[in-house]
C-alpha cells in the first residue's frame, strides 16, 4: 500500500477499493501501522528500497 500512496497519489479510497473494498480509514489505519513498523525494521526497509530503486530503472 505504501507504494500505491507514494507512487501513484491514489487517494485512500481509491487503495481501499483496489484492495477489494477496504474502507478510507481502514487503509489510513494500515498505512500508519505499515510507516511504523518500516522506521523500526531496518531489513524489510532495505527490501523496499530495493524495490523502488528497481522502479526506478522501468521506461513507461
Amino acid at each position: 500500500m505504501i507504494s500505491h500512496k507514494k507512487h501513484t497519489g491514489a487517494t485512500n479510497k481509491k487503495i481501499g477499493e483496489l484492495f477489494g473494498g477496504i474502507s478510507y480509514s481502514a487503509v489510513s489505519k494500515l498505512y500508519q501501522r505499515f510507516t511504523k513498523e518500516l522506521e523500526g525494521n531496518r531489513i524489510l526497509q532495505r527490501k523496499i528500497d530495493g524495490i523502488e530503486k528497481g522502479m526506478s530503472n522501468v521506461k513507461a
